[in-house]
């Protein structure tokens, strides 16, 4: 083991005598002060970032009096005359990889860092599989002390995983191991722990609550429709697929021979108590969920072009599986189950990463890292597999140093861009709608409360500042109902 790992000893006989701590380092990684419990679902309005969280976004062409007619605004069909260039619309995919996710968190809060902002407002949409999910739902969780903003940061998702590891891997007795047979005959893992996790981490919030738009590929098993995805965009449309992000996260990392599958009632409001779904792992068909984060922005975005689309497709590390010749003839279920399956899944994801990059060429940015002799695990939370995790991190990120850098130009570009009137009118109709549960595509009913407002204040409801003043209501109100 490398000398480094000095680092490592002290802090974990710390960690066991003392449950208290603050800004001590788990080996490389830092483990920030514990935040405030997730306790009491958020109802406020968390839509201050609506600029990354547009819907069907096209540009305003500004007139010499700043005034637009809000009636041809909020109608479903707008004219030709009103398009111009789209900002840019940055997408992020992370994929499954189980105590690895630890790498996606570590590699955003760099970025979080880089870019001194949190990774919602830089995205407009997020899909996860697997860990992936559990850090794509971690970082949407809206504040409630600070609307708009998230409760937690890649940084202290990084240190959710550091901390519940050995809580959601929990051994079980020799007994159950054995007749489990380490996950040949039944699931390695009780789902307790991970449960237990989820509900001190996410609590009660629903798909609704996210702060950025999310996407979670599930595979459903009891009713055979197998690939299936839920959405938090879905969510705000449909009570009935409101469902708690931590069954979301249970039913998407619920890898078969780890975890038990996840059921969870179909009806997420509770009026058909008698209907259930039975849930496995999203990384079964999805382990890189690039292409599911496109295809959702697509249809959030129908007047964009694939060229207004960045997207950043972060890995857990890789070992790639080489098998011979001979080898391969002699492998069957029991011998070499564990060979294909991960063949299997790092097919798919080599596949993905092909379509994307002929799809999106350069706006497709992926980062990858060889996990070279640390090798491909998914339940290993030794001390040693952290520090070569924290190790393969940073090596992606030295590695990818010129991707990341040209994904930060981007962003710095659309900073120095200003808001088209378009976007303050999809800014305001976004919070109009979560506001009074009023569906986006329902134009007149958004546009009559915009005029309500304007008599109300007697203002000018052609003029874009009335929509900006409407906007700062909203917030304010919000702010003030915390």
């Amino acid at each position: 083991m490398r000398s480094s790992c000095r680092y490592f000893l002290p802090f974990y006989l710390t960690f066991f005598m003392n449950a208290s701590f603050s800004n001590e380092v788990f080996g490389k990684f830092e483990i920030i002060e514990e935040k405030k419990s997730a306790a009491g679902k958020n109802v406020l309005l968390d839509a201050s970032h609506v600029n990354e969280f547009k819907i069907e976004e096209v540009g305003i062409e500004k007139s010499k009096s700043s005034s637009v007619d809000l009636v041809e605004i909020f109608s479903p069909e707008l004219s030709k005359k009103h398009h111009v260039k789209h900002r840019k619309i940055f997408l992020l995919s992370l994929d499954g990889g189980a105590i690895r996710g630890i790498v996606h968190a570590h590699v955003l809060a760099h970025l979080e860092k880089l870019l001194n902002m949190p990774i919602v407002k830089v995205f407009s949409g997020v899909s996860g599989a697997s860990t992936g999910a559990i850090v794509a739902l971690g970082i949407g969780i809206p504040n409630p002390e600070r609307p708009g903003y998230p409760l937690y940061s890649a940084e202290e998702v990084q240190n959710m995983y550091l901390t519940e590891r050995e809580h959601i891997f929990e051994k079980q007795s020799l007994s159950k191991r054995l007749r489990a047979g380490e996950g040949a005959f039944r699931p390695k893992y009780a789902p307790i722990g991970i449960e237990e996790t989820f509900e001190k981490y996410y609590n009660d919030h629903q798909l609704s609550d996210l702060l950025i738009p999310t996407s979670v590929p599930v595979t459903e098993i009891s009713e055979g429709k197998g690939a299936s995805i839920m959405s938090s965009l879905k969510a705000r449309r449909k009570a009935s697929r409101d469902y708690l992000i931590g069954d979301v996260a249970r039913a998407t990392s619920a890898a078969p021979g780890f975890f038990p599958s996840k059921e969870i009632l179909k009806d997420a409001t509770g009026s058909d108590s008698e209907t259930s779904l039975n849930f496995w792992d999203g990384g079964m068909f999805a382990n890189n969920p690039s292409e599911i984060v496109l295809l959702e922005a697509q249809k959030a975005f129908p007047h964009a072009k694939l060229s207004d689309f960045v997207l950043l497709s972060i890995g857990t590390g890789e070992k790639k599986i080489k098998i011979s010749q001979k080898e391969s003839q002699e492998i069957g279920y029991v011998n070499g189950g564990h060979k294909m399956v991960r063949t299997i899944l790092g097919a798919q994801k080599s596949w993905v990463d092909k379509k994307l990059k002929l799809v999106l060429g350069q706006n497709y940015i992926r980062l990858q890292v060889d996990l070279g002799e640390a090798g491909h695990k998914h339940d290993d939370v030794s001390i040693d597999y952290l520090e070569a995790l924290y190790f393969a991190s940073e090596q992606m990120i030295e590695e990818s140093h010129d991707k990341i850098m040209y994904l930060k130009d981007l962003w710095d570009s659309q900073k120095s861009k200003k808001k088209s009137a378009y976007e303050y009118f999809s800014e305001l109709q976004m919070l109009i709608s979560i506001k009074d549960s009023i569906p986006l595509s329902n134009k007149r009913a958004l546009h009559a409360i915009y005029e309500d407002y304007c008599v109300e204040h007697k203002l000018n409801p052609n003029n874009n500042g009335s929509v900006r003043k409407m906007i700062r209501h909203i917030k304010n109100k919000a702010s003030l109902a915390s």
